[in-house]
């Protein structure tokens, strides 16, 4: 986001928004970390490993759909847990989307949690 920029401004605001609203209307999603260019959503911890694959793939069907945005499958690692990681780009403003779970959590492997993501 370009702090300078107001019609940044009120697009970012409009899907921060947005964001807090899906997360709010779905409670197996957490609770988004929200930063200047990313809103992030962790899913380690959250319900049970048999419940998080599932969640991870209801918060990409909510967000795809108010957005129109399509999310991508990678995996990250920190040097002793991976992660997979759903990224999606938010038109309107440009916000980064990471939906992140702990693969050894899940039990799945990066295309498998990825659902319907390409």
């Amino acid at each position: 986001m370009n702090d300078s920029n107001p019609a940044d401004r009120t697009a970012w605001f409009r899907d921060v928004h947005a964001i807090l609203d899906i997360a709010e209307e779905h409670p197996g999603m957490p609770l988004p970390r929200i930063y200047p260019g990313l809103a992030v959503f962790h899913f380690a911890g959250i319900g049970t490993p048999d419940e998080r694959p599932e969640a991870v793939r209801t918060a990409e069907d909510a967000l795809t759909g108010a957005f129109g945005c399509r999310f991508t499958s990678g995996g990250r690692s920190d040097g002793w847990r991976d992660f997979a990681v759903l990224t999606a780009r938010l038109p309107s403003s440009g916000l980064r989307v990471d939906l992140v779970a702990l693969v050894a959590d899940t039990g799945a492997q990066v295309p498998e949690l990825a659902g319907t993501a390409a």
